[in-house]
């Protein structure tokens, strides 16, 4: 879960420290290591083209649970967009091709390894992908030893893909490196007029470049920066700007589910609140008949409340919960049945106008730190050049924001960071295409060739994408090379064991946090790439895919896993001046 502090606590700030002191002392030093190794082979991308395997058909799917989790208080976290645990509500299903598997690409075999134990690791993963029978459709699987530049197993890995969320660890990388990790978003507040004598005669106005953090709790702060100033009264309307993201608001690779109401098809803008979604908490009227009571997180005028549910004391809960745009509101409508006797229930759906929704929330914000606002909330694109600067908002560095991407496979924020970079590259105001084609800069640069991948957005929730386990291998290879930028990154990846979506797997490596990874989930596919850092003291890049798989989530991801554990129970040691071994394992910290 990413940090809720208003602006740089001094958890995170410490914490973060130490984590990129450890991850470039481990991870950058050891890239260092290996500078004089030789580059890594250069497998042949396969036979069978990108382009053709966008036109299999396939058809999306609703989630399993309809609502998507979200903090302990205020707005939806980035878990809300978690689409790698079918625990989680926001469990999205979308089926890869279906058509015939092309043929396998010609892979170069795994080459020769220092040590006896090269055989017994290439026969152990190709035991997994071989053994698990014919429920598991189609792999693609490489493992590159970084310290050495040496494939240690491949199988079809040229063979284009669909990589789920491994996608962010596309968008991600691009992002850090064209952008920086110290870049940052801004929300600027502006007037037409200096105040006088704490009165803003006329509008305030208001401009996002895409914040994908912006949350309630930093609404509270912001109103309290203008407060600070002496503000006490504003005469005129919010005027709202999000002109830095250009329409539409809805990512068009999700095109199927535009409509729906789930938190996981939130729209985007240059100016967002919440992830876009609101918080929506039912708890059962006191008798038998009465309407159940009904919040909501933001509570603001944008959100009027439609409740034609009651309250029973037999019979089973049939609460439904959605959202419906009305007019320039968005309405949320509880309907149905809830046992008197029930704890309740929580759910988190999308809203529609995200400029609307950021500007009625600073409305009530300033009002609840007193100060007064007698107009409305309105849009229109207005010159900042000609404005006087009341007080601009900056989020966290930019490594910080991509945590949630591949830590917990935040959705809205890898397509908001994707968005945000072609408008900063490309120039404003940002599209889908600006970004994709910010990405294709960067992929190029780490050695993959435009035409010979398929990225249709950001978050990889789509069913036309299309990596190789190669080419997911040469951009986490790449990025290991970087090191300045790759501590950052490896620092935004899950840690086995400990948090983000593999916080329960894989905990019987000792220690599990030897694997660095992303995780990917849509119908019948599952994936999971990153980096290990062996018994041995290697350091590996690995991808492992599965396409049209008829197996449970669990049986999936446990073969992933079991790929990840054979590669980090490795013994071979790396090339000569390589960072060894892990250290022990900490003692538990002292509860005071």
């Amino acid at each position: 879960m990413p940090d809720r502090g208003i602006i740089f606590p001094a958890a995170l700030r410490n914490t973060r420290g130490r984590g990129l002191l450890a991850a470039f002392l481990v991870l950058g030093m050891a890239g260092l290591g290996v500078s004089a190794a030789p580059p890594a082979k250069k497998e042949d991308p396969g036979s069978a083209p990108a382009k053709k395997a966008a036109d299999r058909p396939g058809k999306a799917k609703p989630p399993d649970k309809p609502q998507a989790p979200g903090p302990a208080r205020g707005p939806v976290s980035a878990d809300d967009d978690v689409d790698d645990d079918p625990a989680s509500p926001a469990f999205k299903k979308i089926s890869p091709a279906n058509g015939a598997a092309t043929p396998a690409a010609a892979v170069e075999p795994p080459g020769p390894r220092q040590g006896d134990k090269a055989e017994p690791l290439s026969a152990k993963l190709k035991a997994i992908v071989d053994g698990a029978g014919g429920r598991t459709g189609e792999w693609g699987v490489k493992a590159l030893s970084l310290s050495r530049g040496e494939v240690l197993f491949a199988h079809r890995a040229g063979e284009p893909m669909n990589p789920a969320s491994n996608l962010k660890l596309v968008s991600s990388a691009a992002a850090l490196t064209a952008l920086g990790p110290d870049f940052q978003f801004s929300t600027g507040l502006y007037t037409g007029t200096t105040p006088v004598n704490g009165v803003i005669d006329g509008d305030l106005f208001v401009f996002g470049d895409g914040d994908p953090s912006l949350v309630s709790e930093r609404l509270w702060f912001l109103a309290g920066q203008i407060r600070s100033l002496g503000i006490r009264r504003i005469e005129g309307d919010i005027i709202v700007d999000d002109s830095w993201f250009a329409p539409p608001h809805d990512n068009p690779a999700w095109k199927k589910d535009s409509m729906s109401s789930q938190s996981y098809t939130a729209p985007y803008g240059a100016l967002s609140l919440n992830y876009n979604a609101v918080a929506i908490t039912v708890l059962p009227g006191e008798k038998d008949g009465a309407k159940p009571i009904v919040t909501v997180d933001p509570e603001i005028p944008y959100l009027p409340v439609k409740n034609t549910a009651r309250t029973i004391s037999k019979g089973r809960s049939r609460l439904r919960l959605e959202t419906q745009p009305l007019g320039d509101k968005t309405q949320v409508v509880v309907a149905g049945t809830l046992r008197i006797d029930s704890e309740g229930r929580k759910a988190y759906r999308k809203i529609f106008h995200p400029p609307l929704f950021t500007g009625w929330g600073i409305h009530e914000y300033l009002k609840l730190r007193g100060v007064t606002v007698k107009g409305k909330v309105k849009t229109a694109v207005f010159d900042r050049n000609r404005m006087f600067e009341l007080y601009t908002f900056r989020s966290e560095p930019l490594a910080v924001i991509l945590r949630p991407i591949n830590k917990v496979s935040s959705n809205f924020t890898a397509e908001q960071v994707l968005k945000a970079l072609g408008a900063k590259i490309k120039g404003s105001p940002g599209t889908w295409k600006g970004g994709l084609s910010a990405v294709e800069d960067f992929l190029e640069k780490a050695g993959l060739p435009r035409g010979s991948y398929i990225m249709t957005n950001g978050s990889g929730l789509s069913e036309d994408s299309r990596f190789s386990a190669d080419q997911l291998v040469r951009v986490l290879e790449y990025m290991f090379r970087q090191p300045v930028l790759f501590p950052e990154y490896a620092s935004s990846l899950s840690i086995a064991g400990a948090d983000g979506t593999l916080r329960s797997r894989m905990t019987r490596l000792d220690p599990p946090w030897r694997v660095r990874g992303k995780t990917g989930s849509l119908d019948n596919v599952a994936s999971l790439s990153g980096y290990i850092q062996t018994a041995g003291g290697d350091w590996v890049a690995f991808s492992a895919m599965i396409n049209n798989h008829r197996l449970a989530y669990r049986q999936a991801t446990g073969l992933l896993d079991r790929i990840a554990e054979a590669i980090a129970g490795d013994t071979t040691p790396p090339a000569p001046g390589f960072l060894g071994k892990p250290g022990p394992r900490p003692p538990p910290a002292k509860v005071k």
